[in-house]
């Protein structure tokens, strides 16, 4: 009992969320002037600029137009005929000389039919239900991959500024690393500390050098693969 309550509560969670998603504004729209305003451009960027997208929406589109033309496919083998006999082409067709006595009229003048296949009536709203449950398929899809594609933003500038911040802290260290190897450089020189002290700090700036260089390239590489994503230089976009 108690399961079947829990199962209940998750299913209307999960129904109260997806009904509260507005798909419209994941992506924010171009003029935005709301909080986090470098976070949604950067998702903006990468929605407008990353071809990936670009067949999401196509499929879309396709799926829209493969509804319009599954609710006239009926239409493809309608058959319309039109038959005229002798004496509608040539009144004067089987007359004789003696006038109208020896013409025989054949009726009716016009034949008009048209052809429709019942197999095709029959199935076209099969054809439209399932058209239309593709459709819904690839809005789905692409609304999903809406908040793929934040996602993946998001976290990649995170762990950019994430690694602009880490970068500024190891240049601070380097620096006073460096400040502090000046130093036992002239002290070793005067002879006010030992060669062991001085290898010493020798060593804790030497670290501090490799932990720098190694920052700074992966500040660059998280940097790059932003700008992978938005298809612009980050600096175009943060000033």
């Amino acid at each position: 009992m108690r399961l079947h309550v829990l199962l209940l509560i998750i299913f209307i969670s999960i129904k109260s969320v997806a009904q509260t998603i507005d798909y419209q504004q994941v992506i924010a729209p171009k003029g935005y002037r709301g909080d986090n305003i470098v976070e949604e451009k950067l998702v903006r960027l990468a929605w407008e600029n990353h071809p990936v997208n670009e067949i999401y929406r196509t499929q879309v589109n396709l799926a829209e137009k493969n509804v319009m033309l599954s609710k006239w496919s009926w239409l493809t083998n309608v058959k319309a005929s039109y038959n005229l006999n002798e004496f509608t082409i040539n009144p004067n067709a089987g007359q004789t000389d003696t006038g109208a006595e020896g013409r025989l009229i054949a009726y009716p003048r016009y034949n008009i039919g048209i052809g429709i296949s019942l197999g095709d009536i029959l199935t076209t709203p099969t054809n439209v239900y399932v058209a239309k449950e593709e459709y819904k398929i690839a809005e789905h899809t692409l609304n999903a991959h809406k908040l793929q594609v934040r996602m993946e933003v998001l976290e990649r500038y995170y762990q950019y500024q994430l690694a602009s911040q880490l970068m500024q802290i190891r240049s601070e260290e380097n620096e006073e690393a460096y400040a502090n190897f000046l130093l036992m450089s002239e002290k070793f020189k005067n002879g006010e500390v030992t060669l062991d002290e001085y290898n010493k700090m020798a060593t804790v700036y030497n670290t501090a050098r490799a932990t720098l260089a190694q920052q700074d390239a992966q500040l660059k590489i998280e940097k790059t693969k932003l700008e992978a994503l938005i298809g612009v230089k980050l600096e175009t976009v943060i000033d």
